[in-house]
């Protein structure tokens, strides 16, 4: 495979002709060659969702940051795969569960059992966009908050 055009951008793969078809423009932060999930021949390369994770994450950034509701997508173990409207409220460790690892926080706003915190691990995460609809922090965060991600909600920050 040529560099050059790889760094341009297009990935090249070889069909059992032998002919280069290229597949689609590559994202920056997709496996490259080099690593494990790319694939040679017939078979074109298996993307990781890390680049489709980082969007994400800059959109659920963007949305704390300009206070606006967010559409999810996420697969769950007991409800399977659910879409939900909410507020995004922080990224970082849980208080519960006490494992220390980083997830998603919203205030569920669509359930069919009412308003409830949601926290969901970045691998559970199937989709998630930015409305225009805005929310009002006060309406949906109770109690003290130390959020992780920082931003400008007046008292609530």
């Amino acid at each position: 495979m040529d560099l050059a055009r790889e760094a341009a951008g297009s990935i090249p793969v070889l069909t059992k002709t032998g002919k280069e078809v290229p597949v689609r423009e590559k994202p920056e932060s997709l496996t490259l060659p080099w690593q494990p999930g790319f694939m040679h021949g017939a078979i074109s390369y298996i993307p990781s969702r890390k680049w489709e994770i980082m969007s994400f994450h800059d959109d659920f950034i963007r949305a704390i940051r300009e206070k606006k509701l967010v559409a999810v997508t996420a697969r769950t173990d007991d409800k399977g795969t659910i879409k939900r409207t909410c507020v995004p409220l922080d990224y970082g460790p849980s208080g519960r569960p006490h494992d220390g690892v980083d997830r998603y926080h919203f205030r569920d706003l669509s359930s069919p059992t009412g308003e409830h915190p949601f926290m969901i691990l970045p691998s559970q995460l199937l989709d998630l966009s930015v409305l225009d609809e805005t929310f009002e922090p006060e309406k949906h965060v109770h109690g003290k908050t130390k959020w992780s991600v920082p931003r400008d909600w007046g008292k609530f920050s």
